[in-house]
């Protein structure tokens, strides 16, 4: 398929009931028009997987205000302006992975309303080397980053354990995290609130460390991170590696909704709890109604038999069924 504007693309989505689901993933779409998402006003869910971007830019998502999750992944994406998801109020978990990004520049996920309930962020299989954003690093709700398959250097690594208090899932490249499970016993000690998971390959690993070898150092830069993170950070953060089965394409559409109402969703658990509560009285307060319900209606019909003999009483959808109304 020729390379063509997205608007010139699935106009027959236009005027579908199913906008809250825009999936346009293997359209070859290079460019996105500042006009592009009007018909669209009402998405949460974007997939823009499989296409030939190469940059996005402040007016690339305008005209999104519910925008909730969005997959760019496998494109070739190589620059991302600041501001691009400024409108983006209420995204809650963007999927970069899989495409050119060399280095996050300042402002990437700069925003007036700070991205608040952004969680999630995925940049795995990007040439990425470093991160020069504080405000990736300073997003309020995040909870998992995943820089598998990328370049990071240690200092990038040490940023975001200074950085990012909320953080609890990292992923690394397995190279860093099989130099950092060298030294695993001595970084969970130094930082009871940092856990590495390490499997037996980086366990029984003989692999040369470069920068790593200087982690060990009591005075070093990175040990004197991990003792202001034990100091001021109570969230326990687990650095797993890349798993090398993994999808390049990240987390899924279904995967992503299953998770956004548990635990990565702040205040889910008391909503949760405070649902049981209240879930129980009522379900009891029901089952009492219908059983009083059920004995009177039983008295009642006994009372009739009695006095009038055997009445037979037609009800609509008696001998038929009920239809069933689809509802959107």
């Amino acid at each position: 398929m020729a390379e063509e504007p997205l608007h010139k693309l699935e106009e027959g989505a236009r005027n579908s009931r199913q906008r809250c689901h825009t999936d346009l993933q293997g359209n070859s779409i290079s460019y996105i028009d500042e006009n592009t998402w009007k018909p669209y006003r009402w998405t949460e869910k974007l997939i823009l997987r499989d296409n030939s971007l190469t940059e996005l830019h402040k007016d690339s998502f305008q005209g999104l205000p519910y925008l909730q999750y969005l997959d760019l992944s496998c494109n070739k994406i190589r620059f991302i302006e600041s501001g691009t998801f400024e409108q983006l109020t209420f995204l809650k978990f963007v999927n970069l992975s899989s495409n050119l990004i060399i280095d996050l520049k300042f402002g990437t996920f700069r925003a007036r309303h700070r991205m608040e309930i952004l969680h999630k962020v995925i940049l795995s299989h990007n040439p990425l080397k470093t991160v020069e954003d504080p405000y990736l690093l300073h997003l309020p709700a995040l909870r998992y980053l995943d820089m598998g398959k990328t370049h990071v250097s240690l200092t990038t690594l040490e940023r975001i354990l200074f950085m990012t208090p909320e953080l609890e899932k990292l992923i690394l490249p397995s190279h860093r995290t099989c130099c950092l499970c060298q030294l695993k016993n001595t970084i969970e000690v130094v930082c009871k609130t940092v856990k590495l998971h390490c499997d037996s390959d980086c366990l029984a690993s003989t692999i040369r460390c470069g920068e790593e070898a200087a982690v060990g150092n009591v005075e070093g830069s990175f040990m004197k991170v991990l003792r202001a993170r034990n100091k001021s950070i109570s969230t326990e953060l687990i650095i797993e590696p890349e798993k090398a089965s993994s999808d390049r394409r990240g987390v899924s559409l279904s995967a992503f909704m299953n998770k956004q109402a548990t635990e990565e969703v702040p205040g889910y658990r008391d909503k949760e709890d405070f649902n049981m509560i209240t879930a129980v009285p009522i379900a009891v307060l029901i089952f009492i109604i219908i059983c009083y319900r059920f004995q009177n209606c039983a008295c009642r019909k006994a009372a009739k038999g009695d006095n009038k003999g055997h009445i037979r009483r037609a009800f609509p959808g008696e001998g038929g069924h009920l239809g069933s109304q689809a509802m959107y």
